[in-house]
């Protein structure tokens, strides 16, 4: 069985979506831990703390805030890395005599897969900012309780997009 292209990329797309699940709170600790650091708020030693007082004083729903954000730029962007792998695989001989390709190809194909998904995101710029203002503030505050408002702010000003 090969898959077609739509499959690939509704496969990646629901990797993208259910990744973010799991990446959403290690994001928002490190940005929590990142604005601690550069704006004066709570200092950290390390993760754990950091999570365990982000838990404490809002919630375990604090760790996921910006989820829907992340999502937005994920999950599109996983289904497209997963169709230029694939075609970029297809593209060169197998390198085996068996048909396979070579740890190598794979890995050229993951390569520029990565860089597209590298260009990609930086096109989604804003959309990366959108869920780094929805996420933890340095004094645990939000720089906006919903991702909607942190866009529609970058957008009517983008020299928004480089600070925080």
């Amino acid at each position: 069985y090969k898959p077609s292209y739509t499959e690939i990329a509704l496969a990646g797309f629901a990797a993208g979506f259910t990744s973010t699940f799991v990446m959403a709170p290690s994001d928002s600790i490190k940005i929590a831990m990142q604005a601690g650091s550069i704006g004066g708020g709570t200092q950290y030693k390390n993760s754990w703390e950091c999570a365990k007082h982000l838990i404490k004083e809002r919630g375990v729903a604090e760790l996921f805030r910006g989820t829907g954000a992340t999502m937005a730029r994920d999950a599109p962007s996983m289904g497209l890395y997963y169709i230029v792998y694939d075609v970029t695989k297809k593209a060169m001989p197998p390198a085996k005599a068996d048909g396979r390709h070579a740890p190598w190809q794979m890995m050229f194909a993951g390569a520029l897969a990565g860089c597209e998904l590298a260009l990609l995101t930086a096109a989604l710029l804003p959309r990366t900012v959108t869920a780094c203002r929805a996420a933890p503030g340095a004094n645990g505050a939000a720089a906006t309780s919903a991702a909607a408002t942190a866009a529609s702010t970058l957008y009517s000003n983008p020299k928004n997009a480089t600070s925080r």
